[in-house]
């Protein structure tokens, strides 16, 4: 037994049926191009300045600040932050030099960059 018969058509799809209609832009820019132009915009009233005018620059009307209270000494020195540069650019050095990369690599260069600035801290 045949399972398709022979003398089938396929029929004609409509591919656009059940869909909207596409837009034509360029019918669209022709017409707002031909289109007649809006009417103006009516005035509105313009309400009566209440605010106040303050000139900034040397003439300002607000009082100069009270000076602040000067900054406390920092509890992290300058070696801190050389220690940490060390560390880093000597990892950075080996890495390079024995081709390593990758996230395993980016740890130890937190461990080398780190290490040097806590010692620092501790023992200094």
């Amino acid at each position: 037994a045949r399972r398709f018969p022979l003398a089938v058509k396929p029929e004609p799809v409509d591919r656009l049926a059940g869909q909207p209609p596409r837009m034509n832009f360029g019918a669209m820019r022709q017409l707002r191009r031909h289109a007649s132009p809006s009417p103006p915009l009516p005035d509105r009233p313009t309400a009566p300045r209440t605010h106040l005018r303050v000139r900034l620059g040397r003439r300002s009307a607000a009082p100069p600040a009270p000076p602040r209270p000067p900054r406390p000494a920092s509890a992290v020195t300058h070696g801190v932050g050389l220690a940490g540069l060390a560390g880093s650019r000597g990892w950075i050095a080996v890495a390079r030099w024995r081709h390593l990369d990758g996230p395993y690599a980016a740890l130890v260069h937190l461990l080398a960059a780190g290490l040097p600035m806590i010692l620092w801290s501790l023992l200094v």
